[in-house]
């Protein structure tokens, strides 16, 4: 996140020594790094931090399906989605930072709707046949996401993967067709939680992916 007088930076880890799980925002100066705000009253230890709109607010995902959003100034709690059942296995904004998208073990992905008076319900959903490890959404916009069925992009806005280790699997389902990287386009139903479209596979790895990232301009 920037700062007027500087750069800022987001960190999270789980519980060390005498050391609680925490999120933790630092400051660089050019010169020296300083602790600006350590948040410990997480609801299980955070796997993953980003900064969200504006970079007033930060949203850390965890190990019981939630997203937990809090004010970068004060660390203060400024809500919370209920985004799985299961864990949160990687989670991304928008550029816009007004959607997010999610994904599980429990082989699914959702966006979300963070915009003003949208109360975060569910846009879109696809139910995948394997443990998701990453997700990543392309460059699409909410004024885009909630718009008209037939106007919505027609191209892959979203990309999921993942899959099982073989060592951790006792059955044959861990072959290499579980590690292509999932491609989605937007559905074009105008009633929410809307299925996304299934776009392709992307094939090439032979063993499970954990991270995923689209270039900006798509």
């Amino acid at each position: 996140g920037g700062a007027a007088d500087g750069e800022r930076f987001v960190a999270c880890h789980n519980r060390f020594a005498s050391h609680p799980a925490a999120v933790r925002i630092f400051h660089f100066d050019g010169t020296a790094i300083t602790e600006n705000l350590c948040i410990t009253d997480l609801p299980t230890p955070a796997s993953q931090v980003r900064w969200g709109n504006g970079d007033d607010v930060i949203a850390t995902a965890h190990e019981n399906g939630e997203l937990v959003f809090w004010r970068a100034d004060t660390g203060a709690e400024a809500g919370r989605l209920k985004a799985h059942e299961s864990a949160i296995s990687k989670f991304d904004f928008s550029h816009d930072r007004e959607l997010i998208a999610t994904a599980s073990p429990d082989k699914s992905v959702r966006i979300w709707d963070l915009g003003e008076g949208a109360e975060w319900r569910r846009l879109y959903q696809a139910q995948t046949d394997r443990p998701l490890n990453a997700v990543a959404l392309g460059p699409v916009s909410r004024s885009a996401a909630v718009g008209v069925g037939a106007q919505r992009p027609a191209r892959c806005c979203v990309i999921a993967a993942g899959g099982q280790d073989a060592r951790d699997v006792t059955t044959s389902s861990s072959s290499t067709e579980q590690f292509g990287t999932l491609k989605f386009k937007l559905g074009a139903a105008e009633t929410f939680p809307c299925d996304l479209q299934a776009d392709g596979v992307t094939k090439g790895h032979f063993g499970p992916v954990h991270t995923l990232a689209f270039a900006r301009d798509g």
